[in-house]
């Protein structure tokens, strides 16, 4: 049945929502930047510390009372201006002025560097093997061009070749040719690092192409202080009536450029809400929080996971008071980019509440074309890419707004604008912020209205059904049945305890509608409190045995990164013996580090898998520590694979060997992970049938 008292809480609170007053807030956070020209509000910054007061200073205003600023330890960038000039003297070329935008690197004094550029293509070992790149600035192309993650090779190969400094264009993967995109480095560079467009690149090669050589003046002012810095992360809460429970709605609050959808669109999200549940006069029954992160596209240094610092750093921070009390994150991104279909990603086990909440969900304004109950966790893999990555890996259930799909698709408006200066006004729609900050607070207040933490645990159990290919198993003569059966039971007895819970929310529900006091609904809150304390125990216990980070950053469960990569080297072993090498490449590229170790010099590929899971970077891995797993070079087998290719070569006997006894190593794994999650399942159908004898 459906709580008539709950839906007009959630139609008072939309009929409050005020999304003019937000459109100016995105307007007047916009203008508040490092760079005069292009804005940016970078980790440890004036311009975030400042957009961080700005924040605090609009949920004051809307009468939230209790608002802090958490500090937490960030390496401080800030970017101001950069200027690059040529300054050869050259008959009949056009001078343009270029202003570069900078990665986070060291500035230049105020003459700058004068070097010759060189032009290193995409900066991979070969290439620059037969360049002398020594004291000169270097222009290559990254992000898409490789794999977008290959740009941290990229920078380290012309760092050991002594750069003076590096120019990096965007190739593809752009709204147009005058698009200047910035990624997050993770390296510790001594030398200025800075994004310029195709356009511009393209002018300078074209110079070097008609004269062979060129001298260029770069000018860059900028702070970098390498672990020395702090970010501000603003917090703040609008108390609850009946439970010393939490509900967090979050989004980070620095960026790259101005960024109106990345990320400024989603903290006027989160004031929208925090506003129109103040004026509709709902009184949550849990704290409303409200986390407005900073250091979310870099934060640390020298790490494989520089980004999502500032709300990593606030959970470790407030965990203390908020370990088992905080029972849902609300996180945001691109609150304001209008799409087909409204739909939220959220952590394995709580796509039930995304279903349940649809009946109840507002209806749209023109911002989405239509709703659904969500992906459910069919994207959780991709949660390691926001700020909820934090809340989730410290226990805490999450659900985000899905803006990823359709730009996978294709479909979405955003294409061509991440972490770049088209990320304006151009895909600002206030209907769709209208939608997000209705939808979304809609959510936040059913959640609130849930006495009984509901999450369904079976899923953890199709999850590795999913992942553990059981049958393939089986016809390698690896013995399954046990496994099975535990799942089974697990399934079993998440599908009785959530039954349980729904009906005594549904009892609650019922006494609700009939008009019962306040002190006989904090009763129901108060009975629940401690089960909710032990389901989020739960919920932990899984996230923590069963979640691995695969060396994309994405999540996915321990046993199945291992069989992931057998699979990948089975298929590329037979594209080998079928002498297809380029397909097998392409197959091996998704293992591990081979598609590094094929581009770039061992010391880099070593270096990121050390960073990945090696002990001396252990206490740099962020939100990703606890969650390694084994990672491999393969340097041997990707060099001379790429050696055969280039030569033509046939003859892949070696090669085979090779990747044969990789895969007999990842099956040890593979059998150890598998034979570990087994035990963390008998334990988790242990634990939930305590929960349920105790009801």
């Amino acid at each position: 049945m459906e709580c008539k008292t709950l839906k007009q809480n959630i139609e008072r609170y939309c009929s409050k929502v005020d999304t003019d007053r937000w459109t100016e807030f995105v307007r007047d956070y916009s203008a508040i930047g490092d760079s005069l020209i292009y804005g940016g509000k970078h980790g440890g910054s004036d311009a975030e510390h400042a957009g961080a007061e700005y924040i605090a200073q609009q949920l004051r205003s809307i009468g939230v009372e209790k608002v802090e600023i958490v500090e937490t330890p960030v390496s401080k960038y800030q970017f101001n201006d950069a200027r690059l000039r040529v300054i050869s003297d050259i008959d009949n070329i056009e001078h343009m002025e270029i202003r570069p935008y900078g990665y986070r690197s060291p500035g230049t004094g105020s003459n700058g560097i004068t070097a010759s550029l060189v032009d290193v293509g995409t900066a991979t070992r070969d290439e620059l093997k037969n360049l002398n790149i020594e004291g000169k600035i270097a222009l290559f192309c990254g992000m898409d061009v490789l794999e977008a993650g290959n740009l941290i090779a990229q920078i380290e190969e012309t760092v050991i070749n002594k750069a003076a400094a590096l120019l990096i264009y965007a190739g593809e993967g752009v709204l147009n040719e005058e698009t200047i995109r910035v990624q997050t480095p993770m390296n510790k560079s001594p030398i200025p690092i800075m994004g310029i467009s195709l356009k511009h690149a393209n002018y300078l090669k074209g110079i070097l192409k008609k004269v062979g050589e060129i001298e260029l003046n770069l000018t860059v002012d900028a702070v970098y202080t390498p672990d020395v810095g702090v970010t501000y992360n603003v917090l703040g809460e609008i108390p609850g009536s009946m439970s010393e429970e939490k509900i967090v709605f979050s989004a980070h609050l620095d960026h790259f450029f101005r960024c109106i959808q990345d990320n400024i669109s989603s903290c006027a999200a989160l004031l929208g809400i925090a506003h129109a549940v103040m004026r509709s006069g709902y009184r949550p029954k849990r704290s409303m929080i409200f986390a407005f992160h900073g250091a979310h596209e870099c934060g640390m240094i020298d790490t494989k996971y520089p980004y999502i610092t500032g709300s990593y750093e606030t959970i470790k921070k407030k965990m203390t008071e908020w370990k088992n009390k905080v029972i849902a994150d609300i996180n945001f991104e691109y609150a304001a980019l209008a799409l087909e279909e409204l739909k939220a990603v959220t952590t394995i086990g709580n796509e039930i509440n995304l279903f349940d909440y649809i009946n109840y969900s507002p209806e749209l304004t023109g911002g989405f074309e239509k709703k659904s109950a969500g992906t459910g966790s069919q994207l959780y893999n991709g949660l390691s890419w926001c700020d909820g990555i934090s809340y989730c890996t410290a226990g805490i259930p999450v659900y985000t707004n899905d803006i990823i799909t359709e730009q996978l698709e294709g479909k979405s408006a955003y294409i061509g604008r991440d972490h770049s200066n088209h990320d304006n006004w151009e895909s600002y729609n206030p209907d769709a912020l209208r939608d997000s900050i209705r939808y979304y607070g809609g959510l936040g207040i059913y959640l609130d209205s849930l006495p009984y933490l509901e999450i369904d645990f079976s899923a953890q159990s199709k999850r590795i059904r999913v992942e553990s290919d059981f049958d393939s198993l089986e016809e390698q003569g690896i013995k399954t049945g046990r496994m099975q059966y535990k799942l089974k039971l697990l399934e079993d007895a998440s599908k009785i305890l959530l039954k349980e819970l729904k009906d005594k929310n549904q009892k609650y529900f019922m006494e609700v509608d009939s008009g019962i006091d306040t002190d006989k609904q904090r009763e129901f809150y108060d009975n629940a409190r401690r089960y909710n304390s032990y389901i989020l125990k739960i919920f932990d216990f899984f996230q923590t045995k069963i979640d691995a980070v695969a060396p994309s950053d994405f999540l996915i469960s321990r046993s199945g990164k291992y069989l992931m990569n057998i699979g990948l080297m089975e298929e590329a072993e037979e594209f080998l013996r079928n002498k297809e090498p380029e397909k097998a490449k392409q197959c091996l590229f998704q293992v591990d580090m081979a598609g590094i170790s094929y581009y770039f010099s061992e010391m880099i590929s070593e270096k990121m898998c050390h960073q990945i899971n090696g002990k001396e970077y252990e206490k740099r891995r962020t939100w990703a520590s606890g969650k390694e797993l084994n990672c491999y070079t393969f340097y041997p087998l990707m060099t001379q694979l790429k050696q055969k290719i280039e030569n033509g070569d046939e003859d892949f006997k070696e090669e085979i060997k090779m990747m044969r006894k990789a895969i007999r190593r990842e099956m040890i794994r593979f059998i150890i992970e598998l034979k570990r999650e087994f035990k963390t399942i008998k334990k988790g159908i242990k634990m939930i049938r305590c929960l349920k004898e105790s009801i």
